[in-house]
């Protein structure tokens, strides 16, 4: 190491051509001395650990096992335990029974007119509804909020008692003598 400074002394730094060749030179000895060591290279792991949530919204439908539609085409018990839905036109057609036991709550889904949801009992079919005092059959509007037993929330019924016309109500087609016999069939 002792070579480098006395070499660099004994350079004769006034003449401008001889420092040009040196500069390779030193150049080559300054890269050798940095450059000398025994260090081992130097390896690095790195884990990524990425977490991912998802959020998935599941709606429970309340009326998926108690939801009336279409034609009730054999003798049908409702459970007074439950909440029943009625959507669009339901019909107990001839030769069939539906029996609503007292103290059961039935909803209507919403609708005016030809889209109105209504419970019909055919020609031929029967409807026992046997509701008391204590425990009558209630038909409303799904969008009552009443509760099985007659109960509502806290905050008090959803619907006053001038809301009408939420569904279209229950027709009972009888088999008593039409007085527009050109019409009945």
């Amino acid at each position: 190491m002792t070579f480098l400074p006395n070499f660099l002394t004994n350079l004769n730094l006034n003449s401008k051509m001889t420092n040009f060749k040196f500069i390779p030179l030193i150049t080559i000895l300054s890269l050798i001395i940095s450059c000398s060591g025994d260090d081992d290279p130097v390896i690095e792991y790195v884990t990524v650990t990425e977490t991912v949530t998802e959020t998935e919204t599941v709606v429970v439908d309340p009326y998926a096992d108690t939801t009336l539609e279409g034609n009730i085409t054999s003798d049908t018990t409702l459970d007074a335990s439950k909440i029943w839905l009625l959507k669009g036109r339901v019909s107990v057609v001839s030769g069939s029974t539906l029996t609503i036991p007292a103290g059961t709550i039935i909803k209507a889904a919403s609708g005016t007119g030809a889209d109105a949801t209504t419970l019909i009992i055919a020609r031929g079919g029967k409807i026992i509804a046997n509701g008391t005092a204590n425990a009558p059959i209630i038909m409303t509007s799904v969008s009552d909020n009443i509760g099985v037993g007659g109960t509502y929330p806290s905050s008090g019924p959803a619907l006053g008692v001038d809301t009408r016309g939420l569904w279209g109500g229950l027709l009972i087609l009888g088999n008593a003598p039409c007085s527009f016999f050109w019409r009945c069939s």
